[in-house]
């Protein structure tokens, strides 16, 4: 899931980018499981059409459970009705995600501290449960993969002159921008990312 939360000034209208700029839409965000289903429709290739059964499916719940939220998702316009088709007799909707990136204001998050806090928490928790889950896989592998593509976290504070501050921030806003600018491959590996960077 592509969620960017850059002090950038005028925010730039990006194609395929659902820029979030209401607390409620915020609200309908910060819920694990509406995060895990916005997730899962961001999954490549994009778009990634679901119904409700296939995305309870992947995320091992049942429809039932998922059909609230689904419409949480659907009012706040982060996801949206792509197809519709009868199965069984019944009519049944597809969900596609209304942008393949997320984008806030940092403003915007600055206006809504609260609100704001609880979407890190849950964008959090889903990166550090993926992060746990993927070194518990790599553990005990001694292959390729394991090794070049071994999870890692960096967490640090230092202080240094202002321009290797800024020259670090460049580099991050690059490479978000070279990350972003890869084209999606059915056949490639599967990759989460998330860093950020604030002056203290």
């Amino acid at each position: 899931m592509n969620v960017n939360v850059w002090q950038d000034g005028a925010m730039r209208k990006e194609p395929e980018t659902r820029f979030i700029e209401d607390v409620a839409t915020l609200r309908a965000l910060a819920e694990p499981t509406r995060l895990a289903i916005l997730s899962a429709l961001l999954k490549p290739p994009w778009p990634r059409i679901m119904s409700v059964k296939e995305l309870a499916a992947e995320l091992g719940m049942s429809p039932t459970r998922l059909y609230r939220h689904v419409r949480q998702l659907e009012e706040a316009r982060l996801v949206k009705v792509a197809e519709t088709r009868m199965v069984s007799g019944i009519l049944e909707q597809r969900y596609q995600a209304s942008g393949q990136n997320v984008r806030f204001g940092a403003d915007f998050l600055q206006r809504h501290p609260n609100e704001s806090m609880a979407a890190f928490h849950v964008l959090f928790d889903e990166f550090a449960r993926g992060f746990l889950k993927a070194k518990e896989d790599a553990a005990g592998r001694d292959d390729a993969d394991a090794q070049a593509f071994k999870p890692m976290m960096v967490a640090a504070d230092a202080t240094v002159a202002p321009e290797a501050a800024e020259e670090l921030a460049r580099r991050l806003r690059a490479l978000n921008d070279w990350f972003h600018e890869q084209p999606a491959d059915p056949d490639g590996v599967p990759v989460n990312v998330m860093f950020g960077f604030y002056r203290g």
